[in-house]
Formats: structure tokens, C-alpha cells, sequence
């Protein structure tokens, strides 16, 4: 077997030069071109091509095979690098989140302290001897209902909504699930037309 990966272009047969073999490219282009040789394969099988040609394209198809493994690998640490990382700042939000959450707390507290030794004071508003001025400010218009049987009919207003009980709609779908297909992806029903139960893969790294 030939090692296209280090074969200089000038030792290279025409066909093997049509792939980049061993050369940084995206994994789409690779995988275009194991799509590619393996139609070659199976072209030169059928119009009975010389054993050698066959070997080369075999060949050709595990070195593409081989830099193929390359860029998973290469992709499956660079996801775990990311991984960790994003397992780190998750970690971190959290920690700040809780940190953040005390000091608002805190600051509540100490606010509502200051209010009331304004109100019990009488005072309005304090400048003289601290940091920041300290005062009331009269807010905007703020509504507040004291009873709702009072308001007049004029100031309600009737909502309808309408929507899909999905929990019954999936529950009812999965009861027409072919009772000995484990590899079901999609089921519908006549009985229940506009939606489907789909069950679809997910890549799992590590």
C-alpha cells in the first residue's frame, strides 16, 4: 500500500494527485472526497479495472480515511478544550450570580434603613456630611386596584386564547407507536392529522 500522505507529487499518479490527501483542508472536503473515491472504486469494479488500478484507489481511500480520523480527533479535543471551558465560566456565572444576588440583598437593606430614619426624621433630603446626597423623589403615576367588583364594565377587557394541549397531542401519538419498533423515528396518525412524534439522534462527545 502506498503512503499518499508523504508520496511526493512527482511520484504520484495522476489519480492519486486528484486528492489532497495529507494537506490541512475542512472535514466536508474530506468526506466529499471518500464519497468521490469510493464511486471510483465501484466503477473500476464493474468495468473490471486491473488489480493495481483498484489497489491505488483503495489506498487512496484509507489515506483520506486516515486524515479523515485526523481532523475528528483533532475537532473532539478542540470540543473538550471548549467544554471545560464553558463548564468553567458556567461555574463562574453561578458563583456571580449568588455573589450579586447578597450584595442586592444587602443593598435592600441598608436602603430600607435609611428610608426609615428619613420618614421617622421628617427629612426629605440629606447632603451634609455624607458621600452622596440621600432624598425622595415623588414617582410617577402608579395604578392600584382596591377592588376589582367595583370597577366598572367599561375598564375590562375579555381575553380569549386558544392553544395546542401538547401533553395530550404527544401522549396520544405515543400511543401509536408500533409496539415492536425500537428504531421508529416519525409516527403519525390519521386520526390526529397537523402533527407528528419525531425522534431524532444527537451526537454525543466523550
Amino acid at each position: 500500500m502506498h503512503d499518499f500522505a508523504n508520496l511526493p507529487d512527482a511520484q504520484k499518479s495522476e489519480r492519486a494527485k486528484q486528492y489532497s490527501i495529507g494537506e490541512d483542508r475542512g472535514l466536508w472536503m474530506i468526506e466529499a472526497e471518500c464519497a468521490d473515491c469510493l464511486a471510483q472504486i465501484g466503477e473500476a469494479i464493474e468495468r473490471n479495472a486491473p488489480e493495481e488500478e483498484i489497489a491505488e484507489l483503495e489506498a487512496i481511500y484509507d489515506a483520506l480515511e486516515v486524515d479523515a480520523t485526523e481532523k475528528v480527533a483533532a475537532k473532539v479535543s478542540w470540543y473538550q478544550v471548549l467544554e471545560n471551558r464553558a463548564t468553567f465560566i458556567k461555574g463562574e456565572e453561578k458563583r456571580l450570580a449568588d455573589m450579586r444576588n447578597r450584595a442586592e440583598k444587602k443593598m435592600e437593606r441598608v436602603k430600607a434603613s435609611l428610608d426609615g430614619y428619613l420618614r421617622n426624621t421628617g427629612k426629605r433630603k440629606m447632603e451634609e456630611g455624607i458621600p452622596v446626597p440621600v432624598s425622595f423623589r415623588r414617582g410617577g403615576p402608579a395604578l392600584e386596584i382596591e377592588d376589582e367588583e367595583q370597577i366598572p364594565v367599561e375598564y375590562w377587557k375579555v381575553e380569549e386564547m386558544r392553544s395546542v394541549d401538547t401533553k395530550l397531542l404527544t401522549k396520544d401519538l405515543k400511543g401509536r407507536i408500533p409496539e415492536k419498533d425500537k428504531h421508529w423515528t416519525v409516527v403519525r396518525s390519521e386520526e390526529i392529522p397537523g402533527a407528528k412524534l419525531v425522534r431524532r439522534d444527537h451526537l454525543k462527545v466523550g
